[in-house]
């Protein structure tokens, strides 16, 4: 709260004169008297300051000096008191305060200074209560247009109050209520949540007429939308204060009674289950993730538990263990879809809140009580028409993190020896691949260990005939010659990417 300055003035009362400076429009935060020579080190800025001039300086110069002082520390105006060591304000004082613009008052000896503070403090409280009023007025207009006519005479009221557009989106972003004027800002909006994903309770954004702030509608169990609204550069607490009522408001609005949640949860198990059969998984069936806080046509990603123990035996307290993450992702905002499978929980989420959930997942999962220890396996981020594949390089990535000894698994950073680190996976290609790399496996020939060595730098130098002649230590046409036996007794080009592939794998499947 500031106190504007003719206000001040206006108070016959204190008997103040302008002496120099225009006091119309200034704005002060307090009145403050001090008589050190160099008051900025205890000023904040916006103050009015008092003196009598006890320590002012005779000279000229530094007069000029303390007012360059307290106008770079942000003072809002000087208040000189005369009687007591000036009769009067001092000329220089006065021409130094016009030249940079510092309004100058003359208290008269009968004012004490305290009368000024006094004023000042009553002001402000004057201004703060009525603020509250108004606020507390505000707050029940809102409430009021709600009860009587919804979420748009809501988003009305609380456009008019802010000066500025307010719009309000559902789960999947789609335009719910708008204020006038406010295309713009729900393009803006819905543009940067896609981006910036929805595992968040507040988003802000530069918008073309100053910042936009994304307010999460979080109700008792998971999200129900987005309040999007301009709050200028300086937003006051008063604004502030409405705005938020207006989101509580909003939330209540939206949000729906417990029995329905229960529904909601079994609709959503059943539709990831139809999604992860190939054969079920249908653009309809797709189109029903939007019920669940999904957007559109947007890739998502199928997070899967196993035990860290790779038992085959159903695992107990699954179901149990599934409510506690669908609880746990409901609290951070992000949509989800989750069910299960051979007892383990399949959790479907955006693959723009994939981070957020799992670590609510595997949070969740450490927290599960029982003897059972679970691991997390991400998959990649994919079209919900294929979560079935989702399902299968999140059940590999958790399996290789197993193997690892790690708590989570994720399919996008598995190396190739990550994925033969699963002993079925190696044995298997051991046993395709094995006959075409038996020629120059070591126990052959003595000369074929050499083809074996020139073969392995080869592949792990990309293809590259002079990084694999540096390593094998031979020449370029040496190297050539090599390759060319190679492909002889194995019967495969190696100028073809897919035999390279074949290639590779097989010797990593070759020995422990």
């Amino acid at each position: 709260m500031a106190v504007l300055l003719d206000w001040l003035v206006d108070q016959h009362d204190l008997g103040l004169r302008v002496v120099a400076g225009s006091v119309a429009d200034v704005e002060i935060s307090w009145a403050h008297a001090i008589e050190l020579v160099d008051p900025s080190p205890w000023l904040s800025g916006g103050e009015l300051i008092l003196t009598t001039g006890l320590r002012m300086p005779c000279s000229g110069h530094e007069q000029v000096a303390y007012i360059d002082r307290l106008t770079r520390a942000g003072a809002a105006a000087l208040a000189f008191g005369v009687g007591i060591r000036f009769n009067e304000v001092p000329t220089r004082l006065a021409a130094s305060c016009a030249d940079l613009g510092l309004p100058l008052l003359e208290v008269p000896l009968a004012t004490p200074f305290v009368a000024v503070t006094q004023a000042v403090a009553r002001r402000i409280a004057d201004e703060r209560a009525k603020s509250l009023k108004s606020t507390i007025r505000t707050q029940r207009e809102l409430t009021s247009a709600a009860l009587r006519s919804g979420l748009e005479a809501l988003v009305s009221r609380l456009a008019r109050t802010l000066g500025a557009p307010v719009v309000i989106l559902d789960e999947s972003l789609e335009v719910t209520t708008a204020s006038a004027r406010s295309a713009e800002l729900a393009a803006v909006a819905r543009e940067r949540l896609v981006t910036a994903g929805s595992g968040q309770r507040l988003v802000t954004v530069e918008g073309p007429s100053g910042p936009i702030e994304l307010h999460g509608l979080v109700g008792r169990s998971m999200r129900r939308g987005w309040l999007a609204a301009e709050v200028g550069q300086h937003a006051d607490p008063t604004s502030r204060i409405v705005l938020h009522h207006a989101i509580s408001v909003a939330t209540l609005y939206v949000d729906v009674p417990a029995e329905f949640e229960q529904l909601r949860s079994r609709m959503a198990d059943t539709v990831l289950g139809l999604l992860l059969d190939p054969l079920t998984a249908t653009p309809s069936v797709v189109a029903e993730l939007r019920s669940f806080g999904f957007l559109a046509d947007a890739p998502v990603t199928i997070c899967a538990l196993e035990l860290a123990s790779g038992e085959a035996a159903r695992p107990r307290g699954g179901p149990r263990l599934r409510d506690s993450i669908e609880v746990s992702l409901r609290e951070a905002g992000v949509p989800a879809a989750l069910t299960l499978v051979d007892g383990r929980a399949v959790i479907c989420v955006p693959a723009t809140a994939h981070k957020a959930a799992v670590e609510r997942i595997a949070r969740a999962s450490s927290d599960a009580r029982g003897s059972a220890h679970w691991i997390v396996g991400v998959g990649q981020a994919m079209p919900a028409e294929s979560a079935s594949h989702g399902l299968a390089s999140a059940r590999r990535a958790a399996r290789t993190a197993r193997l690892e000894g790690q708590p989570v698994g994720w399919s996008d950073r598995l190396t190739l020896d990550g994925v033969l680190m699963d002993q079925q996976v190696r044995a298997r290609i051991a046993e395709l691949a094995g006959p075409i790399v038996a020629p120059i496996l070591p126990d052959a020939a003595a000369a074929e260990q050499d083809l074996l060595a020139t073969l392995s730098a080869f592949l792990d130098h990309n293809g590259s005939l002079e990084g694999a002649a540096r390593a094998v230590g031979i020449h370029r046409h040496t190297l050539r010659h090599r390759l060319t036996k190679v492909e002889e007794l194995t019967g495969l080009s190696l100028d073809i990417a897919d035999n390279r592939i074949v290639l590779a794998l097989a010797l990593r499947t070759q020995g422990p």
